[in-house]
């Protein structure tokens, strides 16, 4: 595994694979843990055992450092501090997490509330906010999302820290469409709080994640909301079930989809359709759109891993 003047071409389920979470993970300076490279693992079929191994000789070979119990292709070990940090930071703000997934599983048509973004991921920064990711029942998905935009407008102020709410997809469009390592890093670490069946149902779904990580499985925090019996939700979803429901459904998603062509014309077509992709089933708000910069920012980094230790790493994108 040491390089020398020739491309070393690292054997596919070997040690390269080791190497690519932990290069991905690197674009948001978060060193992996034993546990975490195995989840994160493109590997198959991989014991821990072996993985220990494997990652021996890729520290031994210098393409990877172990900083305690934290392993980063940086040398940087202002990460390792920052991420712990972030980690404290996390486990201090996820009883509000909690708080306000309780409110958000008192709107009508809300079947599961999952955690999305840093907070996912068991950090957040001091800036950071928290995302959450929403399934709704069928067909009222953007009568769910105009109530909980009006809540956090009218009674949060439209504050963005502790509400961020830039995901929806309603329970018949449970299978994401964008199928690459960033989705399928978002999906394999979301954390659901509230609405474990549909959850399930989600991932269930969504088992092409398993092409990138086959050593996930579904996450499962303790304790998980149940859900309540509040006739409130109940008498509006009543209310909302037939014609009405449908045509308030349709006019919010246009009303909404003109809005956001206003506030955001300088984006081409296909830039706003990845950004803003709203449908009668999904609603997805990315003005930054994220997406795309992690993955040039992914390829741009294994481009430059390679170059720097003349080997070829099997990634996928």
């Amino acid at each position: 595994m040491i390089p020398d003047s020739k491309k070393t071409v690292i054997p596919i389920h070997e040690a390269g694979l080791i190497l690519l979470p932990i290069i991905y993970f690197d674009i948001f300076s978060y060193p992996l843990t034993f546990d975490e490279i195995y989840e994160f693992s493109p590997n198959t079929p991989l014991t821990k055992d072996r993985l220990k191994l494997l990652i021996e000789t890729l520290v031994d070979a210098n393409y990877l450092y172990q900083y305690g119990h934290y392993y980063s292709i940086s040398t940087n070990t202002d990460f390792i501090i920052q991420r712990e940090e972030n980690t404290r930071r996390a486990l201090q703000i996820m009883p509000m997490a909690r708080r306000m997934t309780k409110i958000i599983s008192w709107f009508p048509f809300v079947r599961a509330v999952l955690i999305s973004g840093s907070l996912s991921k068991n950090v957040i920064t001091p800036d950071g906010d928290i995302d959450y990711f929403i399934i709704t029942g069928r067909g009222r998905l953007w009568v769910t999302r105009t109530l909980l935009v009006l809540f956090k407008k009218i009674f949060l102020l439209n504050s963005h820290k502790y509400f961020c709410i830039n995901y929806f997809i309603d329970d018949t469009h449970l299978e994401i469409e964008e199928k690459n390592i960033y989705t399928a890093t978002e999906i394999a670490t979301l954390l659901p709080l509230y609405g474990m069946r549909s959850y399930l149902e989600f991932y269930a779904a969504n088992q092409w994640i398993f092409n990138f990580y086959p050593n996930v499985s579904p996450r499962s925090p303790l304790p998980l909301m149940s859900p309540d019996v509040n006739r409130v939700k109940l008498f509006f979803e009543y209310l909302l079930k037939g014609k009405l429901g449908d045509y308030l459904n349709k006019k919010l998603m246009e009303i909404t989809l003109r809005y956001w062509h206003r506030k955001f014309k300088a984006y081409d077509p296909a830039s706003f359709e990845n950004a803003f992709k709203s449908t009668s089933g999904i609603s997805k708000h990315h003005p930054l759109n994220f997406q795309a910069k992690v993955l040039e920012a992914y390829k741009a980094r294994i481009r430059i891993f390679e170059q720097n230790h003349k080997v070829t790493l099997d990634a996928k994108f």
